[in-house]
């Protein structure tokens, strides 16, 4: 078993790196900036207005299953999960402090990616029975005469996006962290967690959509702001560090080594690609998954819920991965130790703040977290299964992924590093045929924004969804 485990965290790794660098990578930055063009950077000028909306959110009315506040929160619930806390430790141990900086690059050009990604999940949204359906498997296949294998791209992405919510970062990854966190913390048995995460899970699964939004809706803000606050407070403890760690995040970020013919040294090489790899699997910004629940919420308009799906990166990113950065780069123990994880996050927050109860707070943190993100990508997974499988239930989906999520909490040690691999390449297998479609729909992401801003007045009192 052992000899298995081992080669199966080589290949995967290199099935991670693989995908990623460089091909991924840089359509992430290519359709990042078409979307920045086509839409006259609406991440930077609409961003105030769009957090106007979301103060507006949570009483729209119109066709639609939720809220658009509750699908910003479960989509919110399925990217602040533990790569806040456990991906961005891994991506600095392994890459640096310079993964910080590629990390915003990739959030900010994101956002407008992000927004298209909403946008367009609603515009081909589906209704059959009351229901609504939408997400990048609609869109894709939209394409077809336009686009040849618009079909397939249209499965790979449905199947993709089912194996990281039922084997990937959407869930294994997410248990691995609770289990980690319970047992470092508070003593707890691996399969304990194991058992309890496998029922609790399965019972809010089988709720279906409405007990996951209501989940979310209620659990996702009170976690950001205890995380945030608790953060925040440590780096107001160590305020006159803060322009160091800016300067040390800069020099990290294009920082050269000697290589042949002056080439890209590796350890930029490994910022780049760590901060970006690990800034996806946190923000979910060019893996679509985002218009999933767009394409469900309440309203006549398109562009509102895209603008409010567009501040999750916003949230995520720049707001709460970003302090998790800074404690980090502020303690130095990726440098000397061997931590990594959540107990790198830990042990940084511990030493910032001085006392264990910032370890425990933390881990409550990691533990929510994760809880969260398994239920919204369960949902993400089932929106797969229902394009692949139009008429079947979804009960068996549920089960494997409650029976999965289980296993997840009891792999530890080393082969954890299959689990992120595993995660890693998962969502680029996600992003691929989602960037291919987005820069397909860059005229028409364009025109409906251009429409929608000539028919308001953002000065009025009125509703603008």
């Amino acid at each position: 078993m052992i000899p298995f485990l081992d080669a199966l965290l080589q290949v995967t790794g290199q099935l991670a790196a693989g995908i990623w660098w460089p091909l991924l990578i840089v359509l992430l930055f290519i359709v990042g900036l078409l979307m920045t063009i086509m839409t006259n950077g609406v991440q930077f000028l609409k961003l105030g207005f769009a957090f106007r909306l979301l103060a507006q959110s949570k009483s729209v009315k119109g066709k639609g299953e939720i809220s658009p506040f509750a699908a910003l929160m479960t989509a919110l619930a399925g990217t602040v999960g533990n790569g806040n806390i456990a991906g961005v430790a891994t991506a600095i141990a392994t890459g640096g402090p310079g993964a910080i900086f590629w990390m915003w690059v990739s959030a900010l050009l994101g956002m407008s990616t992000k927004y298209a990604e909403a946008l367009l999940g609603r515009h081909f949204r589906q209704e059959k029975e009351g229901h609504f359906y939408g997400g990048p498997m609609y869109y894709i296949e939209a394409l077809k005469g336009k686009l040849p294998g618009a079909k397939f791209l249209a499965i790979w992405y449905a199947i993709a996006i089912m194996l990281v919510g039922s084997i990937g970062s959407g869930n294994m990854a997410q248990s691995n962290s609770i289990a980690l966190a319970l047992h470092s913390e508070f003593g707890v048995d691996k399969y304990v967690t194991a058992f309890v995460l496998f029922i609790s899970i399965g019972f809010i699964l089988f709720g279906g959509l409405k007990r996951i939004a209501k989940v979310s809706e209620n659990l996702v803000p009170i976690m950001i702001f205890v995380y945030v606050g608790l953060a925040l407070y440590t780096v107001i403890l160590n305020f006159s560090f803060i322009p160091e760690v800016f300067s040390l995040i800069l020099q990290e970020a294009f920082r050269f080594e000697s290589a042949a013919g002056g080439a890209m040294g590796y350890s930029i090489k490994s910022a780049l690609q760590l901060g970006v790899s690990r800034g996806v699997l946190s923000n979910e910004a060019g893996t679509g998954s985002a218009a999933i629940p767009a394409a469900v919420a309440k309203g006549k308009e398109d562009v509102p819920q895209a603008l409010i799906a567009m501040l999750g990166n916003f949230i995520d990113t720049i707001i709460v991965c970003s302090m998790t950065g800074f404690i980090i780069v502020l303690g130095g123990l990726y440098e000397s130790s061997e931590l990594t994880s959540v107990a790198l996050t830990k042990s940084s927050f511990a030493l910032g703040l001085g006392n264990s109860v910032s370890s425990i707070a933390v881990s409550l943190c990691s533990i929510v977290f994760g809880f969260s993100t398994i239920l919204a990508f369960a949902y993400f997974s089932e929106q797969g299964f229902r394009y692949l499988f139009p008429n079947r239930s979804y009960s068996s989906l549920r089960f494997i992924v409650a029976l999965t999520t289980a296993l997840g909490a009891v792999l530890q040690g080393k082969y954890l590093g299959i689990v992120w691999n595993t995660s890693d390449f998962a969502n680029g297998l996600m992003v691929f045929p989602n960037l291919i479609a987005l820069m397909f729909f860059g005229k028409l992401v364009k025109a409906k924004t251009k429409d929608y801003f000539s028919r308001i007045n953002v000065k009025e009192n009125q509703s603008f969804f």
